[in-house]
C-alpha cells in the first residue's frame, strides 16, 4: 500500500501510487482501520463512517474523527536505515513521527521524534534566525538573547541549563548545548524535560505536580544571576558544566561531599510546575548533612546541621493556553506561569564535627508529608515486579498471561485486585504491602471457582521439529488421540507480526503434523507461535500458544544430545548455527544479536571444518541438440532468502514453453506463467526446491516447446556457485556464507537429513 523511502539527504518520505500522490494523510488510519478504533480499542465515538466512501469535497473526512481519539501517531519501520522524521498538520489530520527499528541509533531517533511529535519540541540543530512565530510555537528555542528576558530564565544554572547558540555564528538560541533535540548523543534537556510533563499533563489527566530531580551544589555565587548567562557562545556553555560539575554535591557526585567544607555554603535546588490551574501549593525543603551510619551530623555544641524551608507554588493560570486537549497547535503561552524554581541554601558552620563518608542528605514534602524527591531521586533503582494469577492450589488461570512493570525501590504496593476473574472469586493476594528491594519481586493474586466448571477437552500441541529444505521448516505435531473428539481442525502462526492459516497437513502413526514454511537462515531468532484451532460439539477451542525459534531448537538438541554418538546430529546444529549468522551478516540482520554467539567453545570445536574444495561443474551446454530454439543465459542464487536456484534463458517467445530442472529422480516443471519477463527477450525462473543436504548433487534444466526439447541441457549444482564466490569473493561477507551454507548442507547429508 505505501513505502517509506530514504532519499539523498537521508530524509524519510511516503511514497505510494494513490492518486499519484507522494505525501499521504490519514496513512495510519487506514491502516489501522475504523474497526480497531471503535471495536478493538473500544473508544466511545460519536461519529462513525464508512472509511470506503469518499465524499465529494474531501477524501479524508472518513477519517477526521479518528484524531478527537489518537494523539499522535508513531510509526516503527523495520530497516537498518538511519533516519527520522515528524510531519504535523493537524488541521488535516497530519500527525506522526518516523523511526526505524534496526538502526544503532534507533531508540535516541524515536525519542528525538516523539520530542516532536507528541511533546510540540523543535529541533535544536536548525540554523539561522529563529522567526517570531516560531519564537511562539517552539517551546524549547529562543532568539532572546537577553537572559533577563530569556522564557527559561527561572532554569538557568539548574543541571545544564545554559543558553547558549546551538551553533557558531547561529541566531537561535537553546536551554543547553546538551539535549537530545541538538543531538541525539544526549538526553532531554530540563527545559525539554519540563514542556515534555506540561505536554503530557495535557492528555494525562492524574498529574498534579512536576518536581524536576534536585541538585545540591557548592554555593559560591558562581552562576547564580541571569547576568552571568550573558555570553552565549559554546565555550561558555562548557566553562558553566565545568564549574558546576566541580560544586556538584548530590547524583552520583555525592561523595564529594568532605571534611573540608566546614564554613562553606551549600544549595539544594530544583524547579517545580504546578499542573492545577485552581490550587496553589506549599512545599518543604529540608536539608541535613548525614553520617555515613544515617545519622545527623552536628557542630561542636550538639546542634543538628540541617534546615528547612518553605515555598509556595502558584497556579498555573495560564494553563488554558497552553495546549488545550484538542488543540491543532501551540500559539502562545506563558512559560513561567505556575512555576518556581525553589533554592535552599545553608551554611555549614565552622565547628561542625564533619566525618569521613559524610554525605548531603535531603526530601522535598508535599503539604500532606508525602515526599515528592530526595537524594536517592536521581539515582533511583527501579526493580522488576510480575504480575501473575492463580487459583488456591497453585495452578495458572487460563488466558491470564499477567505483566511486569518497574516500581522505585522500597515502593510498597498496595494495588486493589479484581474481586471476580473470568467469573472465579477472589481469594488472597501475596506479594503485597511489603517494601519492594528485590529485582523479580512477584505479586501473586489467587482466585477460586465460584461454582465447579464443566471439565472441557483442551487440544494441545505436543512436540516440534525442524525439516532442512530449501528454507527451514518447523513442524508442530499434534497427537491423533488427542483430537478424536474434536473436528475441523487447524493451526494458526504468527511470526515477524505476520499471521498465516495452516489447514493441511501431513500424518504419520501418531501425529498429525502442521508446518510452517519459509524461516529464512537469517531469521533463526524470530520465534514462531503456534496456536491450535479445534472443534467440538460446534464449541471452538484453542490449545497454548506454542512458540519455539530455530535457535532456541537448536541449543535445546545441542544440550540434550551432546554426547559422542551424537556427533552427526550436533555437527549439523552448529553449522545450521553458523549458517544463520553468516546470513544474518550478508543481510545485515539483527547482526548484535548472532545466533551462534552462545555456543561453548566445546560446541564450536563440534563445527564443520572448511577443507573442502568445491567444485564448479556449471556448463550451460551440457548436452547439446541441433538448431535451438532458446539459450540459457545464466544461473546463480538468491541468497537472501532460501536456497533459491535462478536461472535465465532467452527466447523469441514462451507460448507453449516449459522448464523442466531435474534433481535425481525428482522433475519440477514451470510453465510461461511462472517465468519473470525481462524486457529484453530473456526471462528468469526461480527453483526453491532443494533440501540442504542435496546442494552438491547435479541439476539438469531443460526448456521443451509442446513437449520437444527446443534447449541445450544445462548443468549446474548449488555447489557451483559457491566454488564462483570463492574464486571472486575470497572472504567477503558473501563467500562466508555460502562456505557456511554449504558446510551446512554437507553436514546435512552425512546426517541424512
Amino acid at each position: 500500500f505505501f513505502d517509506v523511502l530514504v532519499d539523498k539527504n537521508n530524509s524519510p518520505f511516503i511514497s505510494n501510487n494513490l492518486r499519484g500522490s507522494q505525501w499521504k494523510n490519514h496513512i495510519f488510519e487506514r491502516c489501522i482501520g475504523p474497526e480497531f478504533i471503535e471495536k478493538i480499542h473500544d473508544a466511545h465515538i460519536k461519529k462513525t463512517t464508512d472509511p470506503n466512501t469518499i465524499p465529494s469535497d474531501s477524501e479524508y473526512e472518513p477519517y477526521y474523527y479518528v484524531h478527537d481519539y489518537i494523539a499522535q501517531f508513531a510509526m516503527v519501520v523495520n530497516t537498518t536505515n538511519d533516519f527520522g522524521g515528524a510531519y504535523n498538520n493537524r488541521e488535516y489530520g497530519f500527525h506522526y513521527f518516523i523511526s526505524p527499528s534496526d538502526s544503532y541509533r534507533a531508540s535516541k531517533t524515536f525519542a528525538h521524534e516523539f520530542g516532536h511529535g507528541l511533546l510540540g519540541l523543535g529541533d535544536e540543530y536548525s540554523g539561522g534566525y529563529l522567526l517570531d512565530d516560531k519564537e511562539l510555537k517552539s517551546l524549547n528555542l529562543s532568539s532572546v538573547e537577553d537572559p533577563e528576558k530569556i522564557k527559561w530564565r527561572q532554569l538557568l544554572g539548574f543541571r545544564n541549563t545554559y543558553t547558549c547558540r546551538n551553533a557558531y555564528g547561529s541566531k537561535m538560541l537553546v536551554s543547553s548545548y546538551e539535549c537530545i533535540m541538538r543531538d541525539t548523543n544526549y538526553q532531554f534537556c530540563e527545559v525539554c524535560r519540563l514542556q515534555g510533563f506540561k505536554r503530557m499533563s495535557q492528555l494525562v489527566k492524574d498529574a498534579d505536580l512536576y518536581v524536576a530531580p534536585p541538585e545540591v551544589k557548592e554555593y559560591t555565587g558562581a552562576y547564580s544571576k541571569p547576568s552571568d548567562f550573558a555570553n552565549l557562545e559554546t565555550s561558555s556553555y562548557y566553562n558553566y558544566t565545568y564549574n558546576r560539575n566541580d560544586r556538584l554535591l548530590s547524583g552520583n557526585s555525592k561523595s564529594r561531599f568532605n571534611t573540608d567544607m566546614n564554613g562553606k555554603k551549600i544549595e539544594l535546588r530544583t524547579v517545580i510546575q504546578n499542573i492545577s490551574d485552581k490550587k496553589a501549593r506549599q512545599l518543604k525543603f529540608k536539608m541535613w548533612i548525614k553520617h555515613s551510619d544515617g545519622s545527623v551530623a552536628t557542630d561542636s555544641l550538639g546542634n543538628p546541621l540541617q534546615t528547612v524551608q518553605t515555598f509556595d507554588i502558584p497556579v498555573w493560570n495560564d494553563k488554558a493556553n497552553f495546549w488545550p486537549l484538542g488543540a491543532l497547535d501551540h500559539i502562545k503561552s506563558d512559560f513561567n506561569s505556575g512555576l518556581k524554581s525553589c533554592s535552599l541554601i545553608y551554611q555549614i558552620p565552622s565547628d561542625a564535627q564533619l566525618k569521613n563518608g559524610d554525605t548531603v542528605a535531603f526530601q522535598v514534602l508535599d503539604e500532606n508529608g508525602n515526599v515528592l524527591a530526595d537524594d536517592n531521586t536521581e539515582t533511583q533503582r527501579y526493580p522488576t515486579v510480575s504480575i501473575q494469577y492463580k487459583f488456591e492450589d497453585g495452578s495458572e488461570i487460563p488466558n491470564t498471561a499477567g505483566g511486569t512493570f518497574p516500581v522505585p525501590y522500597g515502593t510498597k504496593l498496595n494495588l486493589t485486585p479484581a474481586k471476580s476473574l473470568y467469573g472465579y472469586e477472589f481469594v488472597k493476594a501475596d506479594g503485597l504491602n511489603t517494601p519492594i528491594v528485590s529485582d523479580g519481586t512477584v505479586v501473586t493474586y489467587y482466585y477460586k471457582n465460584k461454582t465447579a466448571p464443566e471439565e472441557k477437552p483442551s487440544p494441545v500441541i505436543n512436540t516440534i521439529s525442524l525439516s532442512l529444505e530449501s528454507s527451514i521448516t518447523m513442524n508442530f505435531k499434534v497427537l491423533k488421540s488427542s483430537l478424536s473428539s474434536f473436528d475441523e481442525f487447524y493451526m494458526t502462526f504468527e511470526c515477524g507480526g505476520k499471521e498465516e492459516k495452516v489447514t493441511d497437513y501431513k500424518e504419520t502413526d501418531k501425529y498429525y503434523v502442521f508446518s510452517y514454511k519459509g524461516i529464512n537462515p537469517q531469521l533463526m531468532n524470530d520465534n514462531v507461535t503456534a496456536v491450535l484451532h479445534a472443534k467440538n460439539k460446534s464449541e471452538e477451542y484453542t490449545s497454548p500458544e506454542k512458540i519455539m525459534s530455530v535457535k532456541e531448537y537448536a541449543y535445546t538438541m545441542l544440550d540434550r544430545y551432546s554426547d559422542d554418538e551424537h556427533s552427526k546430529l550436533r555437527t549439523l546444529l552448529v553449522d545450521l548455527l553458523n549458517y544463520g549468522a553468516a546470513a544474518q551478516t550478508y543481510a545485515g540482520y539483527q547482526t548484535d544479536n548472532l545466533v551462534n554467539s552462545d555456543l561453548t567453545d566445546v560446541q564450536k570445536d563440534w563445527a564443520s571444518k572448511d577443507t573442502t574444495e568445491f567444485k564448479n561443474i556449471r556448463n550451460l551446454n551440457y548436452k547439446t541438440i541441433s538448431n535451438p530454439t532458446a539459450e540459457w543465459k545464466t544461473c546463480s542464487l538468491v541468497l537472501k532468502n532460501s536456497i533459491m536456484v535462478k536461472v535465465k534463458f532467452s527466447a523469441k517467445d514462451v507460448e507453449n514453453k516449459t522448464v523442466e530442472i531435474v534433481l535425481k529422480n525428482a522433475k519440477f516443471t514451470y510453465t510461461k506463467d511462472d517465468f519473470v519477463n525481462n524486457g529484453d527477450g530473456t526471462y528468469y525462473v526461480y527453483c526453491n526446491e532443494l533440501f540442504a543436504n542435496e546442494l552438491s548433487d547435479n541439476l539438469l534444466f531443460m526448456i521443451y516447446e509442446n513437449g520437444k526439447p527446443c534447449s541445450n541441457t544445462m548443468l549446474f549444482s548449488v555447489e557451483s556457485y559457491a566454488r564462483l564466490v570463492r574464486d571472486n569473493y575470497k572472504d567477503k561477507p558473501l563467500d562466508k556464507m555460502t562456505t557456511a551454507m554449504m558446510l551446512y548442507g554437507n553436514s546435512a547429508k552425512a546426517y541424512g537429513a
